[in-house]
């Protein structure tokens, strides 16, 4: 769609007598659409309800997300709208009226959206979501509330209440919750050769034995990320800052050892800086080989740094990080740190680190450990009955889980997924797991479907500074019912969502004992759905910073939907393992993905039975190809090479 098309959409309105649209940066680097709007009557102002005119006419991604009056457009000699001098939109503006908050709560709302969206005047009426906010910011709005309020206040609030005004009706307050206590401090009496002896972690202690039994399990639970700089690079300007955060965050002096017969962290007196400088113009085979080193858990550090040098003003810079220390939330809190150490470093050389966090990892992973096991009986609840039959393959299952993984992109239907999301009231996440629920349940003839979805782990406010592995990954489990709609189905999907945000811990270890006391403790899911929201951007003095692109190498589940939401778009990867799936396999699935989406926007009313999976392309190919037919019975087989067989069982009549 062109900017013409919306430009024309919001002439129509009757109060408006001009109206140009431009894409413009905001404050964080985002592009955004802006309207300007010249109204019809003079001295009048954006028609208070422009924008939900323009929505029904556009997908939300076409409709601007802030509008500037103007008494008139500026001209250029030919007459011409000249857009190069047109306004720069307020930075706080993310709505066309304002309605200012009233009362305490909704006050004390608007202070934290303002602050952790980066905006300046939130209005009562305006949107979380509408504003830029995703399920992270999300957490760290409920932090900040929970801590002004001193109590817990739940993530699943702000899906369930995502306009200021409802969400400030709903927090709790004292009378509802008692305050919620601090997290305890443990105790940290060194031993002779100066180390600190702490308790492990629920998920370090996963995460040994799968690294133990398996050298690619290592690989597969590494964090990493790269930028490319311009500019001088201060190299030890950085490793400085390097060495003050692992000061700050003894995690990142941590490793893990076996002491009498327990997994234990033991966090070494000093900090090491694992950084590797190489100057090369050759970029790909060090990227390579980032990519395959792996981490020895019982020595440490768990980190690591490459700067690669390939001119005097150009470099690359690599972080990895093994999860048993970190997770995405730990990754923007240490890159931010590193940012702003840098540049304080390089402006005052001698400047006092920053002091240590109040609450560091191991006080934030004992009180997860405690408190998990509170959450049982919903999760017995939730899983009662849930199969652990795993997904149809192109090779037969290896008798130990393999991790060696590629990944094909997804091009995902920007205007239904926003339609869907909108027609539900809900987000483009829950769409998405509505629809890979479906493609799944057509792909096994399963309609009952488990796939794991991230969860912070972080709902108590004093983690909100922590750097350590506190995400949980929790098991979504989906029953969509063949003779139910696709809109019941994406209503089911929305309401088993806020379930299970609003029980965000799970005893992992407690709950395989139950569910599965006499077989193998496999997997609750093989499929992980994760949606990031916006990569927020760090900047460096006198450096011009870009991300870098790394490639996937290793999964640790079967396939990943690994999508990310970047200026109103929804895009990313379908992560596969290798030695189950053919690249075509992973291409199909992620083909009908795409077609299930948008039949949630087009066809709301049909029937998940009746619904036709396959791609426009896929039944070219197939031609007489069963409607979404389920492959259950064809684990071991190439699907292409099946598909005969597959239109012979079903007798060319879909599931």
């Amino acid at each position: 769609m062109e900017l013409g098309e919306v430009e024309e959409v919001l002439r129509r309105h009757p109060q408006v007598g001009g109206a140009v649209v431009a894409a413009r940066e905001d404050a964080g680097g985002s592009l955004r659409l802006v309207g300007y709007v010249v109204p019809g009557r003079p001295g009048d102002g954006v028609p208070a309800d422009l924008a939900s005119y323009a929505r029904s006419w556009l997908p939300d991604v076409m409709v601007p997300s802030v509008f500037v009056s103007l008494a008139e457009f500026p001209l250029l000699p030919n007459g011409k709208t000249d857009r190069s001098a047109l306004p720069a939109p307020d930075p706080a503006a993310g709505h066309c009226v304002y309605r200012a908050p009233s009362g305490p709560a909704e006050e004390l709302v608007a202070a934290v959206w303002g602050d952790v969206l980066d905006v300046g005047e939130v209005g009562a009426d305006d949107d979380f979501f509408a504003l830029g906010g995703h399920s992270l910011l999300a957490t760290r709005v409920t932090h900040r509330l929970g801590a002004a309020l001193g109590t817990h206040v739940p993530l699943h609030l702000v899906f369930q209440h995502p306009t200021l005004t409802e969400l400030a009706a709903h927090l709790p307050d004292g009378d509802e919750q008692r305050r919620i206590p601090s997290i305890p401090v443990l105790d940290r009496t060194p031993e002779p050769d100066g180390t600190v002896v702490l308790p492990a972690s629920l998920g370090q202690e996963r995460l040994w034995v799968q690294c133990a039994l398996d050298p690619q399990a290592n690989l597969a639970y590494h964090i990493r990320g790269a930028v490319e700089l311009d500019g001088p690079l201060d190299v030890d300007s950085l490793v400085a800052a390097l060495r003050q955060l692992a000061v700050r965050h003894e995690v990142l002096r941590t490793s893990l050892r076996q002491i009498d017969g327990e997994l234990r962290q033991v966090v070494a007196p000093e900090p090491e800086v694992p950084l590797t400088r190489i100057d090369t113009a050759d970029l790909e085979p060090v990227i390579d080989a980032e990519t395959r080193r792996a981490f020895d858990l019982t020595a440490g550090p768990l980190w690591h740094v490459t700067v690669v040098s390939t001119a005097p003003a150009h470099h690359v810079v690599v972080m990895s990080l093994h999860h048993a220390i970190a997770d995405g939330w730990s990754l923007d809190l240490i890159l931010r740190e590193i940012a702003e150490r840098y540049g304080t470093l390089l402006r005052t050389p001698d400047a006092q680190p920053l002091p240590p966090a109040p609450v560091q990892y191991a006080e934030a992973a004992a009180w997860q450990r405690a408190t998990a096991p509170a959450e049982l009986a919903f999760w017995r609840s939730h899983l009662a009955g849930a199969s652990s039959a795993g997904l149809p393959t192109d090779r037969p299952r290896p008798p130990q889980q393999t991790f060696t993984g590629a990944s094909v992109p997804l091009a995902l239907p920007q205007d239904a997924l926003a339609s869907a999301a909108r027609a539900a009231d809900t987000t483009g996440f829950t769409v998405l797991a509505a629809a890979l629920a479906i493609v799944l349940a057509k792909l096994t003839d399963r309609y009952d479907v488990t796939v794991g979805i991230p969860v912070a782990g972080r709902d108590h406010p004093d983690t909100a500074e922590v750097v350590g592995y506190l995400v949980d990954t929790l098991p979504l489990r989906l029953l969509p019912a063949p003779s139910g709609s696709l809109a019941e189905a994406l209503a089911t999907t929305r309401a088993l969502m806020d379930d299970v945000r609003a029980h965000p811990r799970i005893p992992l270890e407690q709950l395989l004992g139950e569910l599965r006391p006499h077989r193998d403790r496999g997997p609750l899911f093989h499929v992980l759905l994760a949606v990031n929201g916006t990569p927020p951007r760090y900047e460096l003095p006198g450096l011009d910073v870009r991300p870098v692109p790394l490639p996937f190498r290793t999964t640790p589940y079967d396939l990943t939907v690994q999508a990310e939401e970047r200026n109103g778009r929804i895009t990313g990867h379908l992560l596969f393992n290798t030695d189950l799936f053919e690249q075509s396999t992973a291409e199909l699935v992620a083909d009908r993905l795409t077609t299930v989406v948008q039949a949630l926007a087009d066809s709301p009313a049909t029937t998940v039975a009746e619904l036709d999976v396959r791609s426009v392309g896929e039944r070219r190919r197939a031609g007489v190809w069963g409607v979404g037919c389920g492959l259950g019975s064809l684990v071991g087989g190439r699907v292409e090479v099946l598909v005969e067989g597959v239109v012979d069982r079903l007798g060319g009549v879909g599931s």
